[in-house]
């Protein structure tokens, strides 16, 4: 869903409006959020132009998300699909739940694009060393590296650091994000421990965070 986010509109058009003129965008950005806020998905896009990128944007990511497997799966046909390839939103209980999703994310780009320089977006690969400074961890594993190991030797009872597996990141579930040069809005992921030696700390190369400012 969130691929392209570093884009002023998804890559869904040719647009330089934020380069030729970036404080209308800015601001232009800024007044979509707050106009779009209370406005339920579903009447966004019925009550708008066929060409407008809110639409292009649910359509593109719904086809993108939604495997055709999957949504055979679901419903037995490609039914969704088809009407997309018309250029209609299906009416079903499940693309409005997807509407709700894609209406989020496009929210948040929108306010990202509102900043002056605009809010980047990062997350961390599969494999990446846990840091809580930039990630908060949705489940629990032990992430203490040196735990008391007792070592009886002699009749004495003797403590040595026992060197753990480090935590590492099994996966990202929502991007972080990088406000200004300071501020961060840490990614959500998902941890293991490791089984095998040092991990490295390679970000994704979209808007990787610099270690020494954070």
């Amino acid at each position: 869903m969130f691929n392209g986010f570093e884009n002023e509109n998804f890559y869904l058009t040719g647009s330089l409006s934020s380069i030729i003129d970036p404080e209308k965008h800015r601001n232009d950005c800024f007044t979509q959020f707050l106009d779009m806020q209370n406005m339920e998905p579903s009447e966004l896009v019925s009550n708008i132009t066929p060409d407008c990128l809110f639409g292009k944007f649910c359509m593109k990511k719904f086809l993108h998300v939604v495997h055709p497997r999957m949504e055979e799966s679901f419903f037995g046909n490609l039914e969704h699909r088809d009407q997309i390839a018309k250029g209609l939103h299906p009416k079903s209980q499940f693309y409005s739940l997807f509407l709700k999703f894609a209406k989020s994310v496009w929210l948040v780009h929108r306010l990202a694009f509102s900043f002056a320089p605009p809010v980047s977006i990062f997350h961390v690969k599969r494999g990446v060393d846990f840091h809580d400074s930039y990630m908060d961890s949705l489940n629990s594993v032990n992430m203490n590296h040196d735990v008391a190991n007792n070592v009886a030797t002699e009749g004495n009872t003797q403590e040595h650091p026992e060197k753990q597996n480090p935590t590492i990141i099994g996966f990202t579930v929502m991007p972080g994000f990088r406000v200004g040069k300071k501020a961060i809005v840490k990614c959500q992921v998902y941890v293991m421990t490791a089984t095998t030696g040092p991990t490295s700390n390679a970000f994704d190369k979209l808007s990787a965070p610099s270690l020494e400012d954070l």
